[in-house]
């Protein structure tokens, strides 16, 4: 096997629908039989599916679905195929047996950190490294989980103790319902809704809420519960593998009971409390993931089952709607802000420039009287009232040009171009103060859509701040890069070695006439950069460590 192929060595079928939770079926290198006959790697007994009906070949690190002339047809995606590259998430169908195809990344090198998963808050859970085998997890599909719970509702045997206790869980739900709607808080309502499943799941010891406050965002611990636990067993291992698993094929997941497995039996070193059962589900909403949900047992005589991930999966749909309809209306009232803001700003510069123009014969008749005049106390005085005055007519001109921001105006731009071209203008400037540009461009960058005008200007002020940051410092250097990261955006940061920003005044550094500069800034030129990457669909932000330096960071969506 090549090393391409190595990266893609596990794949897995996963039966759907899943009416009782289905464990997945590994698919392996070389090639795999699927079958009514014995004799295949995967039997399906079953009348719809032919003795030999389809085979699954690893090859060249992809996998490729060949129908073996079968009666009845393989279909991938409701399309009956003939032969077709297997692609994560795939829906197949032999005869009238179903399943979810599902590739798993497995890397050479120790993997690094992926970018859903952030630095997590404080020390309370940690991204565990460990592999899980993923074939040894019991899993379904998120939604039809949370479909299988509804369905356990309706079901007219009473007496079923599954039935019973989801009738009694249900009103967990309905409570979560209730009382999200006055919080308008994600993080209120996610540390609510762990208390609830902890209520309803007794034997849970553990469980983490991680959000993301948009698709291209990290996740983040937003709530946290214990339950009787020692305060050295209060981390939680979350596994990165079973994360990404989660997240990135959408699937709810609960470890089998350790009691049960084979590889337990007869092994007296293994110790009781080392048994972890736990369950993994995802937020969804808008068909996007937005978040997890991880609760942990170390109970060995209530390990957690299907009827246990299933309510989980039903509790984080409610849970998800409330966080979306909150932002949703968080999103409604800053624009109504953003609105009034603009209006007011639009309002006053308009003002404010109108009063320059009628002053300006003013002060230009003013200022050749005083280069006339022999007495120097005059030149001196009138020197700080003719820089205030030009101080305000620009302050009006950058308020009016934040009020008319529009990333509408957009055409595929080359964005390398663009950065020289920038660099053209202040070089000389640059370097005439000692301080060195590195420019660090990505080779064979696509174009991009883009608004050039607000793009340049947005650059031009970040190496306009760069270089405030390096007055009086020795070896002054700014370094501008661009780049395409792993999810596709556009990434633009100027970066220097100066005085850096104090920690106070990094989250406020991007609201509308916040300067750290004193008397030597208005507070308008980031807010402009802001307003325009964020009506890109993009984000800026920035890191900084004071005497050491700052680095600003424009991402842009694909």
């Amino acid at each position: 096997m090549d090393d391409h192929e190595k990266e893609f060595a596990r794949a897995s079928l996963l039966p759907v629908p899943a009416k009782i939770t289905s464990k997945s079926i590994p698919v392996k290198g070389g090639e795999t039989t699927i079958g009514r006959a014995p004799s295949n790697t995967i039997c399906l007994n079953h009348s719809g599916v032919s003795r030999i009906h389809a085979v699954i070949s690893c090859s060249n690190g992809q996998f490729v679905l060949t129908d073996l002339h079968s009666r009845n047809g393989t279909f991938v995606n409701n399309k009956r195929i003939r032969q077709t590259v297997l692609q994560n998430s795939d829906k197949i169908s032999f005869g009238k047996r179903g399943f979810m195809f599902f590739i798993e990344a497995v890397p050479s090198t120790p993997s690094s950190p992926d970018a859903d998963v952030a630095s997590v808050v404080g020390d309370t859970v940690t991204i565990s490294e460990e592999e899980v085998d993923l074939n040894e997890l019991l899993s379904s599909s998120a939604e039809s989980a949370v479909s299988n719970f509804f369905e356990l509702l309706s079901s007219d045997d009473n007496e079923d103790p599954p039935t019973l206790q989801a009738h009694e869980r249900l009103s967990y739900i309905y409570q979560l319902s209730e009382n999200v709607r006055t919080p308008c808080d994600p993080d209120e309502m996610a540390e609510k809704g762990l208390e609830l499943i902890f209520e309803a799941m007794p034997s849970a010891k553990r469980a983490a809420a991680m959000l993301r406050s948009s698709p291209a965002d990290s996740l983040q611990v937003r709530a946290v519960k214990y339950r009787d636990i020692d305060p050295n067993d209060a981390i939680i291992s979350v596994s990165r593998t079973v994360l990404n698993h989660v997240v990135e094929d959408r699937l709810a997941v609960v470890s089998q009971n350790a009691q049960e497995d084979a590889r337990f039996d007869d092994t007296d070193s293994f110790a009781v409390e080392d048994i972890n059962s736990f369950v993994c589900v995802p937020l969804i909403q808008d068909d996007q993931v937005i978040g997890v949900i991880y609760l942990d047992t170390n109970d060995c005589l209530s390990p957690f089952n299907q009827n246990d991930m299933e309510f989980t999966a039903a509790m984080a749909s409610e849970l998800a709607q409330s966080i979306d309809n909150c932002r949703m209306q968080r999103d409604e009232i800053k624009s109504d802000r953003i609105n009034a803001i603009d209006l007011n700003v639009t309002h006053l510069a308009h003002n404010i420039k109108n009063l320059i123009t009628l002053n300006r014969s003013a002060v230009d008749t003013m200022d050749k009287r005083v280069g006339a005049s022999e007495d120097e106390d005059l030149k001196k005085n009138w020197q700080p009232v003719r820089q205030g005055f030009q101080r305000i007519a620009d302050l009006a001109v950058d308020m009016l040009d934040y009020t008319q921001i529009s990333s509408d105006e957009v055409q595929p731009i080359d964005i390398n171009a663009v950065v020289v071209a920038e660099y053209e203008q202040f070089r000389e400037t640059l370097t005439a103060e000692g301080i060195v540009v590195d420019l660090r461009l990505a080779p064979d960058l696509p174009p991009w859509e883009m608004n050039e005008t607000l793009l340049r200007r947005s650059i031009l002020s970040l190496v306009v701040n760069a270089r405030d940051a390096l007055k009086g410092r020795k070896n002054g250097r700014i370094r501008i890069s661009t780049e395409v990261d792993d999810s596709s955006r556009l990434i633009i940061s100027v970066k220097d070695n100066g005085c850096g920003i104090a920690k106070a005044g990094l989250n406020d550094i991007f609201e509308l006439f916040y300067t750290t500069k004193g008397m030597d800034g208005n507070g308008v030129g980031l807010s402009i950069i802001k307003k325009f990457v964020e009506g890109m669909g993009g984000k800026v932000s920035v890191v900084s460590h004071t005497g050491v330096g700052s680095v600003f960071t424009l991402a842009f969506p694909e």
